[in-house]
């Protein structure tokens, strides 16, 4: 994707987006974890919602929840302050919010 489609796409990425961008720029990462939070922010889909949380250790977790046929699912994301992913988990939930499904997909 182009330099101009990739802009295009971001400003139509929803607010909840900007916000985690707005804080990526505003430094709440480290410039080791900003490449690994924008990749996590590539991967979802326009309709994505995106939250950014730094945990006491100095890492930040990511988690992009998308909707399903039935519910919908989240992918959390764990990023130590060195860049590197600590963890990946995804996890399904019911229509009614119920947690359905774990599973770690890394390490």
């Amino acid at each position: 994707m182009g330099l101009r489609r990739r802009r295009e796409a971001d400003q139509e990425r929803p607010d909840e987006w900007q916000h985690v961008r707005q804080a990526i720029e505003d430094g709440l990462v480290s410039g080791a974890q900003k490449a690994a939070v924008k990749r996590a922010l590539q991967k979802g889909a326009n309709t994505a919602e995106y939250a950014l949380e730094k945990l006491a250790d100095g890492s930040v977790r990511i988690t992009t929840k998308r909707l399903g046929a039935n519910g919908y699912q989240t992918i959390e994301k764990v990023i130590e302050a060195s860049g590197a992913t600590k963890t990946v988990v995804q996890k399904a939930y019911d229509a009614a919010g119920n947690l359905v499904h774990v599973d770690p997909k890394f390490p």
